[in-house]
């Protein structure tokens, strides 16, 4: 199941009218419908009542709604740890000797202050091209 169809679910829940969500989430009407739809196919019976313009949960729905608020707050709570989560490992760099000097040390300061988990080792002069060589 996409997590986006939950989150449709409840737009429409939350706004009370399949359009208002549709607004809400910058899809038509008809693709918030086939969202719906989709989630009581895999359900096996209907997650909303439309009444006119407006659609209420069925007890099911209210039930599938609860669910899906902790499924989706579980997803966004592992992105955020993911998002956050510093780069870590070895940066290995070959350079000329001016570039060591002159270019090198201001972009490795701001490197090491951003993501101090990672190490650069650097290799100078004559040798870089032996090494990207072989």
């Amino acid at each position: 199941m996409d997590t986006r169809f939950f989150e449709t679910l409840l737009a429409v829940l939350e706004r009370g009218s399949i359009a208002e969500a549709g607004r809400h989430q910058n899809l038509s009407a008809a693709a918030v419908t086939q969202r719906i739809r989709a989630l009581e196919a895999e359900a096996g019976q209907p997650l909303v009542i439309r009444v006119g313009r407006t659609v209420r949960p069925t007890e099911l729905g209210t039930s599938v709604a609860d669910k899906a608020r902790s499924l989706l707050n579980e997803v966004r709570g592992l992105g955020d740890g993911i998002r956050t989560d510093p780069l870590r490992g070895t940066l290995r760099l070959g350079a000329m000797s001016t570039a060591t000097t002159g270019l090198l040390p201001p972009v490795l300061r701001r490197l090491a202050t951003r993501y101090p988990g990672i190490e650069a080792y650097i290799l100078q002069g004559p040798p870089v091209i032996f090494t990207i060589e072989s």
